[in-house]
Order: structure tokens, then sequence, then C-alpha cells
């Protein structure tokens, strides 16, 4: 499988750091529901989803 990836990234308020903008819509889509947790494994393994439904909604880089 080939990962497609740019260099975009900024603040999350929901990590606290900066991440990738794939990151970033990775959390919102599981987020909404549309992928499994299991996807973030890699990337932001300690997401709370609760929190991010609370915090992202909000954020200025949401995406969805």
């Amino acid at each position: 499988m080939v990962k497609i990836t740019n260099d975009i990234t900024w603040w999350c308020k929901l990590l606290g750091k900066e991440i990738s903008e794939d990151a970033c819509y990775d959390i919102n889509i599981v987020r909404e529901g549309f992928i499994s947790l299991s996807v973030l494994e890699t990337e932001a393994p300690t997401v709370d989803i609760e929190k991010a439904k609370k915090v992202c909604v909000s954020c200025e880089h949401q995406q969805l």
C-alpha cells in the first residue's frame, strides 16, 4: 500500500502539538464515524475521540 502525504502541518488544539494535515484529516474522519479508531494507531494512538468531538468541531483546520 502506498500512502500519499504532504508537508502541510499545523498546531493541533486536541493533541497540543504540531501534526500533519493528513493526521488531522484522519482524526476528523474517525471523529465523524466514517472509519474505525484503529486507523489512528500509527499517527495518533492516544486520541480521545469524545474530546475530539468537542475540540475539533470548532477548529479552523477542521476539514469536514
